[in-house]
């Protein structure tokens, strides 16, 4: 989406290219909500063990909502130094980083209860014990 909007940023100003700007921008608008603005919530209480997570959770939403701020209010001076579609450009860049990172670092919890997942973050720090407790299971995570 965000190459997307670099594209019409870069096209004439046409009727198309300003429909389309607003078309892909609700599509942006949308995928955000459905994906990465719900990761705080959603990840974070799957995750964080019990004792932690109620702060952990608002840590993570602050940091959201400070780098959605810090986007949105560097936007036009950016967009006036290096051009609206270099600024689209180099968000997008950094969406693909951002979807690398989650690839990379965040571990998937489909079918696991939060007790499963707390044990096998405790793994982590402790494989030998936590194998034992276990019996045959593995971390989420390879050492």
């Amino acid at each position: 989406c965000l190459i997307g909007l670099g594209l019409c940023a870069r096209a004439s100003a046409s009727a198309a290219a300003g429909g389309a700007f607003i078309a892909i921008g609700m599509a942006f608008i949308c995928a955000v909500t459905l994906g990465l603005s719900t990761l705080c919530w959603v990840y974070c209480a799957e995750v964080m063990p019990m004792a932690v997570r109620g702060k952990a959770m608002g840590l993570a939403n602050l940091c959201f909502w400070v780098v959605t701020f810090c986007t949105v209010d560097s936007f036009p001076s950016l967009a006036m130094s290096v051009g609206e579609s270099n600024v689209f450009f180099s968000y997008a860049a950094f969406s693909a980083l951002s979807c690398l990172f989650v690839h990379a670092c965040c571990v998937e919890t489909r079918g696991c209860t939060l007790e499963e997942i707390e044990r096998r973050f405790a793994a982590l720090d402790d494989p030998k014990r936590a194998i034992e407790e276990q019996g045959a299971h593995t971390p989420l995570l390879d050492a």
